[in-house]
């Protein structure tokens, strides 16, 4: 398979300059054609034939592209300045097309190429990571088409943007992505044509890779831009890749490789049968890009695959293997989903039909049973589509169920629920918007102010708990809430803005709480204090200005901004943080308001916490800050379990609350449908109500079950007879006792690694949680098999811990343990429990090898060597002062056409090491390499056209390093110019090979290797991975020991269980700890080595979860 990888892409680099020298040839309205194919230097070469080389500025770095050669851009001062000539003033209709591999969207509207502001951009929207392509002023109506599209990181795309003088087109792979109807006309701007920068927006640098960049002065069509987008495997499944085929008869269809004569179909039930052809999936071939097949089975998986065949033959590009479900005959993916809350009474109800059903009835109402039986005015008829418009009231749940007859037989759908967005009531008309956040589940944000400012997640975001009941979650990486644009969000007299604020650490420049864009007002973070508020307030006097206290630091604030017309004040938990001066309106514009982000200055995520955000259209007083700062005090809140914990049988009940403040009385609900729990009330007499309870705890009669998800509410009935509605809960109860799932550690008070003992109590080589600075927080937050965290460890069996910091202990012993005790001894036996249970993960181990041979074979995976940092596998020996290493590099496997091997000299075993190296590729270039400072970029001296086998030469005399390349190992020629660099005396001299991609083994062998002067080498060959995190293969057990003080340790069955990197579940029969008083157990060890027979070992990271006690 990999061998057929390369061919295709050699295939595409060569189909490639056929296209573009052809589209030269034919096309005079070529206005520019950068390549990016020169290697080096600072010389963007125009092929167009029209002069307008581009001048390179910043440190950008000369990579293998898509199409040979590109330009690695790191989004830091790197562009490309192509001049100003009039042949790029260009008006009527234009294309602009390029390859782009995107890094990272680190600011907003990053350029691709550009001509400024005022002319034509094509660039990256920062709001979702889409194409951008603008032809005039952003002003101007109908300026610019968007991508529909969120383009993934690290992957290749072929981007075009076109205008034909009424169309705007933006294409992506070649199809349209987006599309504007315009008449605004192309703008000129008299700034130079950049790429990677814009030249009138600075700082809009690019991050990711740039190649193979066209300008036309004409709007190219359809075909003209599929055939700049070299396509040789079939796309474009019908029915999509993982879809729904509606019928038990489909036709197949899919898009054609441009150079297929004919396709080649495998099709049939089995994944594995189609992959390799057999097992009767060989179809045969067919000149049409259709198959028709029937006799499906509903319900069923099935798998196809098309390879495109050439003209000659032989010549054959694998396609994907894609799938397609038979949709059952019963209906399926209702539309809200099942048991959806927050839903518009205005909804259409949709489904996905059964096979081959003809009609469809519709059943509909408030009450379950009578939708199942039928009754009770739920028929709604028979309709013709899988769709249904129903009347629907505020704030209610609806059950309903679609049954499907095929002309013969009628199917039952199962019943499904929803309940409708709530009838909110204004209550006090200054109240503008008040999101709660309270939702935790869908995708919208109620306005809880009655003013219908609803709010529609984006990107990430995860419900969470908040200060005051729910909040969100933002990732700081595409997350916001768009709340739109209704008049009532344009406030300009007076305004009061109020958040809860939680976050680690701000992570960007003005990092949004939420705003009205950035010409209205807002509160973020300050980009000049750095860790305070910031409150915006655009149109008046003071237009902006900052707080002072530091409020990223992991604990929740009440952040308040308010404007009275004469002053501005920045308010943190109710105490005057700043305040200026200020008059005038503030401005009104049309940006929508987003919370999380700026709806205007884009790219000003936030990452953190946020809890009630509210807007008042007047100015409120001190003292009425610290009111809204407390929140409603009535509600039944801080619920035990906590809201969606997963806890075990013993612990699950009772259930209990802190009652609301005026509480006397506490109504209690309780049942496993959410939607039911929320939606009952004291009447009912399915049993969810649990009748009204005098103290706040709860215990059910009937216990719990294991596995089971329940939903839980309690009303408050207070000293008025008022009723105050609580939130509705819910706890999971596990398959299992728990003994440790780690939830309940924090960085304070309960610190992880004083329950969890390690090396600085037991002197062996385990370290428990993350160390500074790379905490707090100390438990894994990131890594986690159930609920939010785990228990990260590190294991190091050399007698030495934590080397080079200032945990550094010596002389620990020669395996690892994490050990918790317990005070009064456990019973592991009771409730029938039969095994120990957790869940543990590593990391796998090194990936490349080293064979002596001869000859010397080695393997190696990896990014690459270069850019800032080094993935690759070493075969070294130490070194000092003068000397040479001379190596014959016999063969290459292609994992990547820039994959290399050859010989280097490096100052450390570090990613980022200065080195020296001189490296072949199996795209028939030989490289001169090297990192002159540590973490420095690499600065690469290519030579193209030689042919392996070759031979390669690295010198070392003083401070002169000098690389060198032979086909016959006598005559030289030397590479690039001798480099006068101080390393130190002390270095590593060897081989190394990298596959230039991190799943793909790379494989090379040498001969001739020759490390000379004799005496300036030290040690037999090592070899290791560079850069690529690994963990050294070594046991792993678990120890239990009893109140007598006996112990014993049990065996992972796979010695190298620390390189599984995957969660791994590990069940241990307590019939294993033979010895031990099961019912008397004091401590659990986790261990990682030998135990019993210490030796030398290696080190790694591990992870667990979810220690439990198994119950039959």
């Amino acid at each position: 398979m990999c061998k057929k990888v390369i061919y295709l892409s050699c295939l595409v680099l060569l189909f490639g300059l056929i296209l573009t020298n052809t589209a030269k040839a034919q096309d005079p309205n070529l206005v520019g054609w950068w390549k990016l194919d020169e290697t080096t230097g600072n010389i963007a070469a125009d092929s167009s034939g029209n002069g307008n080389n581009g001048i390179v500025f910043g440190d950008p770095q000369w990579i293998a592209g898509k199409i040979n050669g590109a330009l690695d851009f790191d989004g830091d001062g790197d562009y490309i300045d192509c001049g100003n000539s009039p042949i790029f003033d260009i008006t009527g209709q234009i294309t602009v097309s390029t390859w782009v591999n995107i890094k990272s969207v680190s600011v907003a509207w990053a350029a691709i190429v550009a001509k400024g502001e005022n002319g034509w951009r094509l660039s990256c929207n920062g709001a979702n990571s889409s194409f951008h392509f603008g032809i005039t002023w952003w002003e101007v109506a109908n300026y610019a088409a968007n991508g529909n599209t969120q383009i993934p990181l690290n992957e290749w795309h072929h981007v075009c943007g076109t205008y034909d003088g009424a169309t705007i087109n933006v294409y992506l792979d070649g199809l349209v992505d987006g599309t504007t109807a315009s008449t605004a006309g192309l703008g000129i701007s008299t700034t130079n044509l950049l790429i990677g920068e814009n030249p009138e927006s600075t700082g809009r640098y690019w991050d990711g890779i740039i190649d193979d960049v066209h300008i036309y002065n004409r709007a190219l069509s359809s075909d003209e831009i599929d055939r700049l987008n070299p396509r040789f495997i079939a796309d474009r499944p019908n029915p999509a890749d993982g879809g729904v085929a509606t019928s038990t008869a489909v036709t197949l269809s899919w898009r054609a490789g441009q150079t297929a004569a004919l396709h080649h179909l495998y099709f049939g039930e089995n994944l594995v049968d189609v992959q390799n052809g057999t097992g009767g999936t060989d179809k045969g071939t067919t000149s049409a890009n259709t198959y028709s097949v029937a006799n499906l089975v509903s319900g069923k998986t099935y798998y196809w695959r098309v390879d495109e065949v050439e003209a000659n033959g032989t010549t054959v590009h694998l396609g994907a293997v894609w799938s397609f479900t038979v949709s059952p005959k019963m209906p399926s993916n209702p539309v809200p989903a099942n048991e959806t809350r927050f839903v518009n009474p205005n909804i259409t109800l949709t489904w996905t039909a059964g096979a081959g059903a003809m009609s469809h009835h519709v059943y509909l109402g408030t009450n379950s049973q009578d939708v199942q039986a039928g009754t009770g005015n739920t028929d709604k008829g028979t309709v013709e589509t899988a769709s249904f418009i129903p009347t629907l009231e505020a704030g209610k749940t609806y059950y309903w169920r679609v049954d499907e007859f095929d002309g013969t037989t009628t199917y039952t759908g199962e019943v499904w629920c929803f309940r409708t967005m709530p009838a909110i009531t204004v209550t006090d008309p200054n109240l503008v918007s008040w999101w709660k956040l309270d939702e935790g589940e869908g995708t919208t944000a109620l306005d809880w102010s009655g003013k219908g400012n609803h709010g529609t997640l984006f990107g990430g975001i995860q419900w969470s708990e908040g200060y005051d009941g729910g909040a969100l979650r933002f990732d700081g990486q595409n997350d916001y809430v768009d709340c739109g644009n209704l008049p009532s969000l344009t406030i300009q007299n007076q305004i009061t803005m109020a958040v809860w604020m939680r976050s680690k650490g701000f992570t960007r420049d003005w990092e949004a709480f939420f705003a009205k864009g950035d010409g209205a007002y807002r509160m973020s973070r300050s980009a000049t204090t750095g860790h305070a508020a910031h409150m915006g307030i655009s149109g008046t006097t003071a237009q902006y200005f900052d707080g002072n206290r530091i409020v990223d630091d992991d604990e929740w604030h009440f952040i308040s901004g308010v404007y009275d017309g004469t002053r501005a004040i920045i308010y943190v938990d109710g105490e005057i943080d700043a305040t200026v001066d200020s008059t005038g309106q503030i401005n009104a514009t049309t940006d929508n308001f987003f919370i999380g982000e700026n709806s205007q200055a884009r790219s000003r995520y936030f990452k953190g916490l946020l809890d009630n955000v509210r807007l008042y259209n007047r100015a409120m007083t001190q003292d009425e800050v610290k009111g809204i700062m407390k929140g409603d005090p009535l509600p039944a809140r801080k619920p035990m379990p906590t809201n969606k914990e997963i806890t075990d049988i013993e612990k699950s009940l009772p259930l209990t609350w802190t009652p609301g403040e005026k509480a006397v009385q506490h109504d209690v609900y309780l049942g496993t449908n959410a939607l039911a729990v929320e939606s009952t009330d004291t009447s009912d007499t399915t049993g969810i109500y649990r009748d009204r309870h005098d103290s706040n705890n709860y215990t059910a009669p009937e216990g719990v079950e294991l596995g089971q998800t329940y939903y839980w509410r309690v009303d408050e009935v207070n000293t008025d007879g008022t009723i105050s509605v609580g939130r509705v809960w819910s706890f999971t109860i596990a398959n299992h006792l728990i003994v440790d799932d780690f939830e309940e550690y924090d960085d304070t008070n309960n610190l992880i690694y004083n329950t969890w003992a390690d090396y600085f109590v037991n002197n062996t080589g385990m370290t428990v949680g993350h160390l500074p600075p790379n905490a707090p927080p100390y438990a894994e937050q990131n890594i986690v098999h159930g609920g939010y965290q785990s228990m990260y460890i590190r294991y190091d069996n050399d007698g030495t811990v934590n080397e080079g910091t200032n945990y550094e202990q010596r002389g620990t012993l020669l395996y690892s343990e994490a050990e918790r005790q317990w005070s009064d001894p456990q019973d592991l036996t009771r409730k029938g429990v039969n095994s120990l249970t957790l869940w543990f993960r590593g990391i796998p181990g090194p990936r490349g090898s080293f064979t002596a041979g001869p000859p010397i074979t080695m393997t190696a995976v990896g990014t690459d060597i270069g850019g800032t940092a080094d993935q690759f596998h070493f075969a070294y020996k130490q070194f000092s002062g003068a000397g040479t290493i001379t190596a014959k590099v016999l063969s290459v496997s292609e994992s990547d056409p820039s994959a290399k091997a050859g010989v280097m000299i490096r100052e450390s075993l570090t990613a980022g090491s200065s080195h020296f190296s001189v490296v072949v590729q199996p795209n028939k270039r030989v490289y001169f390499l090297r990192r002159t400072t540590s973490d420095g970029a690499t600065i690469s001296t290519p030579k193209t056209g030689i042919t392996i086998p070759l031979w390669v030469q690295l010198n070392r005399t003083g401070n002169t390093f000098t690389a060198k390349y032979s086909t016959n190992g006598t005559s030289w020629t030397m590479l690039g110019t001798p480099q006068e660099v101080s390393l130190s005396a002390e270095l590593y001299v060897g081989l190394c090979v990298t596959s230039r991609k991190v799943d793909v083994i790379c494989t090379a062998e040498f001969s001739n290797v020759d490390i000379s002067p004799a005496a300036s080498v030290t040690g037999d060959w090592k070899s290791q991975d560079v850069g690529i995190e690994n963990n050294d293969p070594q046991p792993l057990y678990v120890v239990l020991q009893d109140s007598d003080n006996n112990s014993k340790e049990v065996y992972h069955f796979d010695a190298a269980a620390t390189t599984i990197d995957t969660w791994t579940q590990w069940d241990i029969p307590l019939s294993a700890f033979t010895g031990v008083n099961l019912q008397s157990i004091t401590k659990l060890s986790i261990g990682v080595g030998d135990k019993a027979n210490p030796q030398i070992g290696g080190a790694g990271d591990l992870y667990i979860d979810d220690i439990g006690l198994k119950l039959p």
